[in-house]
């Protein structure tokens, strides 16, 4: 299967500089061999899914990933584990949401470090996992000032993933974003502003903490 891997990626690097018509046959040709792999792979032998991961077409490797995720089990944990132990690993996203898809606690360092990075999958992962040892980066990430931008999806994954981390240690940096989003408000009528406050809403909410719980009926009484 390696070899035959490695035939279709030299064919698909050489044909995207011929012309575009080429380059679309190779790809379908590429896919009709993921199709295959999936066929193939068992619980005993991921080798065919995994040989593809590092494959230059996003949804190759969102395919071999999905089939691994699917097959399940300590060795397809493994293997997408080890893809991300990689000094330098491609295709990180699809094989985060992978991870978060299996639902692996063994992951959690693992996706941590990429989270740091600034890949929101693997936020997204994290929260799907539910460790809340995940918190202290998903922390540190808004306090690092990375996330801050419209429209950013990291941000959006990071409250997501804490709605389903409550943990009161994420409380004073959330607090300072809702201070942030407040300010906004009062300059002007910002959409991204407002749907982002409302994720931060629901992320305090789930919190629970009495002092929360004060500044939400507070909120709450001045758009009633």
């Amino acid at each position: 299967m390696g070899t035959s891997v490695a035939m279709v990626k030299n064919w698909i690097e050489r044909c995207r500089h011929w012309n575009p018509f080429i380059s679309v046959r190779a790809l379908e040709a590429a896919r009709s061999a993921v199709r295959r792999a999936r066929q193939r792979a068992s619980d005993d032998d991921l080798s065919p899914l995994v040989a593809l991961l590092d494959f230059p077409d996003e949804w190759i490797v969102g395919e071999a990933a999905r089939g691994i995720s699917k097959l399940g089990g300590e060795e397809a944990v493994g293997a997408l584990i080890t893809h991300l132990e990689n000094p330098e690993p491609l295709n990180v996203a699809k094989v985060a949401w992978a991870l978060g898809r299996l639902r692996a606690p063994e992951a959690v360092e693992v996706l941590r470090k990429h989270a740091r990075r600034g890949v929101p999958d693997a936020v997204r992962s994290l929260g799907l996992i539910g460790d809340n040892a995940a918190v202290p980066t998903l922390v540190a990430l808004l306090e690092s000032g990375l996330v801050v931008g419209k429209d950013s999806p990291l941000l959006k994954e990071i409250f997501q993933a804490l709605r389903r981390l409550p943990d009161i240690r994420a409380l004073p940096v959330l607090t300072r974003y809702w201070t942030i989003y407040g300010e906004i408000a009062k300059q002007r009528y910002d959409v991204w502003g407002q749907k982002d406050a409302e994720e931060l809403v629901l992320v305090l909410g789930e919190v629970g903490d009495e002092c929360v719980l004060a500044e939400l009926e507070r909120i709450h009484s001045e758009f009633v």
